[in-house]
């Protein structure tokens, strides 16, 4: 049987404010008008921009960690559902999609692809 994304946030409800904490970040940044005309200003000009927000660096360096915590082989708490390598794969997918893609076209880690995990 396929594990599903609400069997892993039933059996831990600290990946759901995970999920939660993605969200917030997405509704920031697709809020924040300042930035995106910032972004738009400088690349029209050529320039990097200040505001260098990249949507695999902050999954890299903020949630993956976090995922690879909660669930998957390396879960320290073995658990029947969320030490699975198909619980950590569900979970990655269905987080890592909510990451906001970066705003700048030349950023080398252009969203649309799944990263490998």
């Amino acid at each position: 049987m396929a594990v599903t994304w609400m069997e892993i946030v039933v059996a831990d409800p600290e990946v759901g404010k995970l999920e939660q904490a993605i969200k917030r970040l997405q509704a920031r940044k697709t809020s924040d008008q300042d930035w995106k005309k910032e972004i738009a200003h400088v690349e029209a000009n050529g320039e990097q921009p200040r505001l260098t927000y990249c949507g695999n660096q902050t999954w890299y360096e903020n949630y993956k960690p976090l995922v690879v915590r909660l669930i998957g082989r390396e879960r320290k708490q073995h658990h029947s559902v969320l030490s699975s390598s198909e619980a950590y794969e569900v979970a990655y997918k269905h987080l890592y999609e909510l990451i906001p893609a970066c705003e700048r076209s030349s950023c080398p880690c252009i969203k649309g692809f799944v990263i490998p995990y």
